[in-house]
């Protein structure tokens, strides 16, 4: 490539150490005593464009195909938008659009496709919003983190959209762009009305539960007091994102829920609706809910940052707008299903939110969304195989929905091997819909007792994933991957007992204890103003014990002391105790909470350090004792 100076006329094998060598080096910026000059900006869409080729995949890992749609393609006005085109280049390709045509940075023949969009007269725009440098630093980043035999995410920037004057032209477009070798795939874009709410099916399920008892013991429940007994078990520091269609933004139970958590925008019209309000609020109550002494908690009532995102300005789009505001640890969670056939499909039938989700998970981010509503085996031939597991792995969580038994498949609940878990889908208790409460007619003072569907059930699997990676994180000092964290959902859990698979119910005493928790100290019970708090220690046979108080939580890290972290803060309102453990190495701490409004919802956390005569040494996991009036 004469011009560029510092740049070999032929380059290296892309493939080969030196290139990448090259393009790293060139992306880092200018070595020592060189000049800007030397590395020209114009010469970066070039080198990301290689990136993704150049550095290491998973060596056994695997690509889906989706296969092209039949021809002669035919527009379904009632799931399809008529002057819309969605083209998906081949991975490997390196096609990008500049200066109004498509050019190839992997060499491939461009110029049939460029001839055809040019004789059609249509206007071609990158479909994904964020930037290209952007998309491309990030699949660079994923694809040298996978494991072995992961399925390697699709590049999105190989997506475009294609907008045409009609059915007429985008049908032609279609056809003409399907027979194309460099083009995967196109089709026309989802319309608004192909998505629809998961929620509970009519006619309304009545109350058979008491309050929130899906935070209960299992089988019923999932256990929910294992996690935020723990230090980091409310999601402390998370991100959890809602993509869906509207919310009740303002409501008073989650301080969080206003404009300022749009992503993209506020709600398109086709959305801004009191039935898809309803159900985002329902949802998003589950999961996100505040802690404070009254309406409803929510499992991660801890987090840091919720983002609400309409897919009105398109599902595929805004799934990855999410992404690049989120990280390892954080969590997305939809409760809509696409239509085909007046059945309802799992989001990623449609091949954009599918590339969209895989790149999510892939970068760490666990997404868990509805089955669907349809009593349909996913494996049925109307979903033309999109969720055969051998063949299609987004990474993400599929959820069913259960009666509130929590170990029998609910009617209405799509199923099939692809499903991974299942909660509640009936009687749940949490914002929205006003039966329960309805301050006045004020849709910020609504509650329900009776949210349902496979809609309920995925915030609820959300919001356990969310607490569960956050605790073993906050323990264990362990980054999970979301694969890890999707096979802690399938594997502890309350066996399903009957109907089609929907697997088992998370149980997160289960999943935390496959993690070791916890390990050493635990509440007994719940406390309040006026009450007793009873903390059982357990630890060395015959040893003694510190035990560590303070207001705040801390990491201060002791390597080969301490086989973890400090995790409370002793330069703040801290305190410390001592006792002796018995002969089986336990011992029981109790003491009365004063009846002091003032303490009210105020955290306190609590560390043992263990050790024995002979000098062993052990830290136990850490404890939030939340005093409630």
């Amino acid at each position: 490539m004469p011009g560029f100076p510092g740049l070999p006329e032929k380059p290296e094998n892309p493939g080969s150490p030196g290139f990448v060598y090259l393009v790293l080096s060139l992306l880092q910026g200018p070595s020592p005593g060189e000049t800007k000059m030397q590395r020209p900006a114009l010469f970066l869409p070039f080198l990301l464009a290689l990136l993704p080729a150049v550095l290491p995949a998973s060596p056994r890992g695997w690509i889906r195909k989706f296969p092209k749609p039949p021809s002669p393609y035919k527009i379904d006005l009632s799931r399809e938008k008529p002057d819309q085109v969605v083209l998906k280049f081949v991975e490997g390709s390196g096609v990008r659009l500049r200066e109004g045509k498509f050019v190839s940075f992997a060499g491939r023949d461009t110029s049939a496709v460029n001839r055809l969009l040019q004789s059609l007269r249509v206007k071609v725009e990158r479909y994904f919003q964020r930037s290209e440098r952007d998309l491309d630093l990030e699949r660079a980043q994923i694809l040298a983190s996978l494991g072995p035999d992961e399925e390697i995410p699709a590049e999105l920037n190989l997506y475009y959209l294609v907008r045409t004057s009609g059915v007429a032209q985008s049908e032609e477009a279609i056809d003409a762009l399907n027979a194309l070798p460099i083009v995967e795939f196109a089709y026309a874009e989802v319309a608004d009305s192909a998505y629809v709410p998961c929620g509970d099916i009519p006619p309304p399920t009545p109350d058979f539960t008491s309050r929130q008892t899906y935070f209960g013991p299992a089988p019923r429940g999932v256990n929910y007091r294992s996690a935020y007994i723990l230090g980091g078990g409310r999601a402390q520091g998370r991100t959890i994102a809602h993509i869906e269609g509207s919310w009740t933004v303002g409501h008073e139970d989650l301080a969080l829920m206003t404009t300022a958590a749009y992503v993209g925008g506020a709600p398109t019209s086709t959305f801004n609706k009191s039935s898809w309000k309803e159900h985002g609020t329902a949802c998003v109550g589950i999961m996100a809910a505040d802690r404070n002494g009254y309406g409803t908690n929510g499992f991660a009532s801890g987090r840091k940052k919720l983002l609400l995102a309409c897919i009105g300005y398109g599902a595929a789009r805004q799934i990855n707008n999410c992404a690049g505001l989120s990280g390892p640890g954080d969590v997305f969670s939809s409760s809509f299903a696409y239509v085909i056939g007046g059945k309802h499909a799992p989001l990623t039938y449609v091949r954009a939110n599918y590339d969209a989700v895989r790149n999510a998970t892939a970068k760490g981010i666990t997404y868990a969304f509805a089955a669907g509503n349809s009593n349909m085996d996913l494996m049925n031939p109307i979903y033309g195989g999109r969720f055969d597991p051998s063949k299609y792995d987004s990474g993400g969580v599929i959820v069913g929905a259960s009666k509130t038994n929590g170990i029998d498949k609910i009617s209405f609940s799509n199923y099939g091997k692809r499903v991974d878990c299942h909660a509640w889908g009936t009687g749940i208790t949490t914002f929205g819909y006003g039966k329960l409460f309805n301050g006045g007619g004020d849709h910020r003072q609504y509650y329900t007792y009776s949210f349902g569907g496979t809609s309920g059930a995925t915030p609820i699997v959300a919001g356990i994933a969310a607490v569960f990676w956050n605790a073993v994180k906050e323990q264990n000092g362990v980054s999970l991957k979301s694969s890890e964290v999707r096979d802690a959902l399938r594997k502890y859990g309350t066996p399903q007992r009957y109907g089609g698979h929907i697997g088992p119910q998370p149980d997160l005493k289960k999943m935390l204890a496959a993690y070791g928790l916890p390990d050493g100290l635990w509440l007994q019970k719940d406390v309040k103003l006026g009450g007793t708090a009873v903390l059982e220690i357990t630890g060395r046979p015959n040893g003694a014990y510190v035990l560590l108080m303070s207001i705040a939580p801390a990491h201060v890290s002791m390597p080969g002391i301490l086989n973890r972290d400090i995790l409370v803060d002793l330069k703040v309102g801290a305190g410390v105790a001592t006792g002796p453990l018995d002969a089986q190495g336990k011992a029981k701490l109790s003491f009365t909470v004063p009846n002091v409004l003032s303490l009210a919802q105020k955290d306190f956390y609590f560390q043992v350090v263990d050790f024995t005569v002979s000098g062993k040494v052990h830290a136990s996991n850490s404890i939030e004792v939340y005093l409630a009036k």
